[in-house]
This record gives C-alpha cells, structure tokens and sequence, in this order.
C-alpha cells in the first residue's frame, strides 16, 4: 500500500479513523507507509509473515471501502510494480 497512496497525515489519521483499524493494523500500516517490506515488517513484529500478508489484504479492502465514503480526503489506490515486490518478499 505504501506506493499505491500519498500517504500523508490527512489521510493516514484518516483511514485508521474511519476505518476502525485495530493497534496491530496501524502498526502493520505505519511501517508499510515507511516502505518496510514484508519479511521487514514480520520480523519488527515478531510474527509471521503470512499474518502480515493477511493483514495487509484487509487493510487494502478496508481502504477501498473508506475511500469511497470520503473521495474527497482519500485518493484512489494506484497499482505498482515495487508495491507488488514488497507485498511478495
């Protein structure tokens, strides 16, 4: 998700708002927000890396559905190469 959005404090404060995010997926959305790879990710919060890459398809669900109730202070995820690397290493 990091290179899908322009994370900025809008929008993150946003999403994690409106989107009723648990402690975990802000944790997981901070350190992906800071171009953390998954194995980087799981290994900062000393859990699998399955559990991430769930989390991290939630959070994307989660997103899409927040967006289109707020279009106005979120933009649209884009799709991206290097977004797709992280989410698979």
């Amino acid at each position: 998700m990091s290179k899908q959005v322009i994370w900025t404090k809008h929008v993150q404060e946003t999403f994690i708002r409106e989107g009723n995010l648990t402690e975990f997926e802000t944790q997981v959305l901070d350190l992906r927000v800071k171009n953390k790879t998954i194995t980087e990710t799981s290994l900062q919060l000393n859990c699998s890396k399955s559990l991430i890459d769930k989390t991290v398809k939630k959070l994307k669900i989660k997103y899409d559905e927040v967006q289109k109730h707020h279009p106005d202070d979120m933009p649209m995820r884009r799709s991206s190469a290097k977004e797709l690397y992280m989410d698979t290493h």
